[in-house]
């Protein structure tokens, strides 16, 4: 392998590397393994670039419906994954109800890739001071049958979620060892959900980083058990489908997005943000600078409807902020009300049912 290539354009098979320049320019053949060339991540068979997985493609038609921008995402995902580029900055998110093909998916994934480039964890793994360390030499993180409703140390949890998914350098700390500085992770994160779960997200940063891809059918009664074996077994032949994906990803700069995927992310959007939720239900963004609230009300009616929901209130200060995330026409200014200077925030009005609720 010339010392040239770029590792982040290099797949590592058993019969040599594709150097993904000039596979996309139709040079098919795999260079010749070359001890100058050090990877922890390789392809576990031989690469066939004339290979197709039918079987496992009409499976994809099947659950999506036929969606083809569906079935674009995934294959866009698989090819993601085949190298150690971080650049698109996304996760995924897989949402269905169960026995939807959720985990033969990842199933599949995981096959393609080989059993050492994948690691399974948890939230609450993840969250911990060890959370990185299996993560390490791998292609692939699966997040499989995530609970929602997990609460303990979320927070920590979706922190290191996005400083994995950013290509931000961590600290890995491993038991016993000592703590290895400045390390770049390169593992893609899966996660299989039957509904979303609730991960605290004020600022909106995962759900910029975030793919849903949802599985609309339940296959509950009409099991295949065999299915997953078989298919897993033709994963190998997925890897010329899988490349195609990526080649588009490259070119469009950025993945498919379903049209089933706008209400799932709008789902998340709420379920995340205690904020976008309040003001979907307790406010009407208007616009205009005529529409007054008091912003000391508006708070008032924020910590009731926190209280009345369960959720915890933030301090008058990180109000405002996360206000403005979510409502980016809303402002705060300064005016005179009965003589006295006070804060009004513009462009917004309670909602009547909220006022009767919370307010009276």
């Amino acid at each position: 392998c010339k010392q040239h290539l770029e590792p982040q354009n290099c797949i590592v098979f058993q019969n040599g590397i594709i150097d993904l320049e000039r596979y996309f320019a139709g040079e098919l053949r795999p260079l010749d393994p070359d001890p100058r060339y050090f990877c922890l991540n390789a392809i576990p068979y031989d690469f066939d670039p004339s290979l197709t997985a039918e079987d496992i493609l009409s499976y994809f038609r099947m659950i999506f419906n036929d969606q083809q921008d569906c079935i674009d995402l995934i294959q866009e995902w698989f090819g993601y994954h085949l190298t150690p580029d971080m650049s698109f900055e996304k996760m995924m998110m897989f949402r269905g109800p169960p026995r939807s093909g959720k985990g033969t998916v990842l199933g599949i994934l995981m096959a393609m890739l080989g059993d050492d480039q994948v690691v399974s964890t948890e939230l609450s793994a993840l969250a911990t001071d060890f959370g990185y360390e299996p993560l390490q030499g791998k292609a692939a993180a699966f997040l499989p049958d995530a609970k929602v409703g997990w609460k303990r140390n979320i927070g920590q949890a979706s922190e290191k979620l996005l400083q994995v998914i950013g290509g931000d350098p961590v600290g890995v700390n491993a038991k016993f060892k000592a703590v290895r500085a400045a390390v770049r992770l390169t593992c893609k994160f899966t996660m299989a959900v039957n509904i979303i779960p609730e991960i605290p997200d004020g600022a909106r940063a995962l759900e910029s980083r975030l793919n849903i891809l949802s599985f609309p059918n339940s296959y509950v009664g009409k099991e295949d058990w065999g299915l997953k074996r078989r298919l897993a077994k033709s994963a190998y032949k997925l890897v010329p489908w899988a490349l195609e994906g990526l080649k588009r990803l490259r070119e469009r700069g950025q993945f498919t997005l379903p049209l089933s995927s706008h209400d799932e992310l709008n789902t998340f959007r709420i379920t995340a943000n205690a904020m976008s939720q309040f003001v979907s239900e307790c406010c009407i963004i208007t616009g205009a600078d005529s529409d007054k609230l008091l912003a000391h009300g508006l708070y008032e009616l924020w910590a009731c409807w926190c209280k009345a929901c369960g959720r915890e209130h933030t301090s008058r200060p990180q109000f405002g902020q996360l206000l403005h995330i979510a409502a980016p026409t809303v402002e705060r200014v300064r005016v005179r009300v009965e003589g006295e200077r006070t804060y009004v925030y513009t462009g917004i009005q309670v909602r009547e049912n909220a006022k009767r609720q919370f307010l009276e």
